[in-house]
């Protein structure tokens, strides 16, 4: 089998889990839902890790190095550098999530005992991501709201990562913020939504 095929055949298993999970949420025997053998499986894990390491004849470059150290240190050398495109200064991209608000008082989704999730027990879900399925929305609205107002903008404060941020952006340094937050408090801190 070709490694496209694969690769395509693959994504359609996993799709067709997504779906199956949506629509069967007591069953969680997920071997139900692999259409592959375990053979076929190692072969599949074998082909995909042999293309990232470049074993089918592919040659993945080695990208230059940015950081002289991976700490702190090395960050803020990497931004004091300039040179960045076109600008003169250095352009960054950041990845945040829940971590950065934490400081705030909004709890993430999977802590044990502080999560989102372990706190919407008291709920009577029944599966945590329930709270955001439109399907038990419509049957039971109640849960969802109840959150939304315990998570209602206006009722925490961007923490100073949230600052840092606005500065990045205030001195043209920031390329893109992506999040997955819901908290709205890189907004409520003034960083721009493009």
């Amino acid at each position: 089998m070709a490694a496209p095929n694969l690769l395509a055949r693959l994504a359609a298993i996993m799709n067709r889990q997504d779906q199956r999970r949506d629509i069967i949420l007591e069953d969680s025997d997920d071997g139900d839902y692999v259409d592959m053998t375990e053979e076929e499986l190692e072969q599949a894990q074998q082909r995909f890790w042999a293309r990232i390491a470049g074993g089918d004849g592919i040659v993945l470059r080695e990208d230059p190095k940015v950081l002289e150290t991976c700490d702190l240190a090395g960050i803020a050398k990497y931004l004091k550098s300039g040179s960045g495109y076109g600008s003169g200064k250095r352009k960054v991209v950041l990845m945040v999530g829940a971590g950065i608000s934490t400081s705030a008082g909004i709890p993430d989704f999977r802590s044990p005992k502080t999560g989102l999730y372990a706190n919407l027990a008291r709920l009577k879900l029944p599966y945590p991501e329930a709270v955001f399925d439109i399907h038990f929305f419509r049957d039971n609205p109640l849960p969802f709201y109840t959150l939304a107002h315990e998570l209602y903008p206006g009722k925490f404060r961007p923490t100073i990562t949230h600052s840092f941020i606005k500065l990045l952006s205030d001195k043209g340094m920031l390329h893109m913020c992506f999040t997955q937050n819901i908290d709205t408090l890189e907004r409520l801190a003034g960083v721009p939504a493009d």
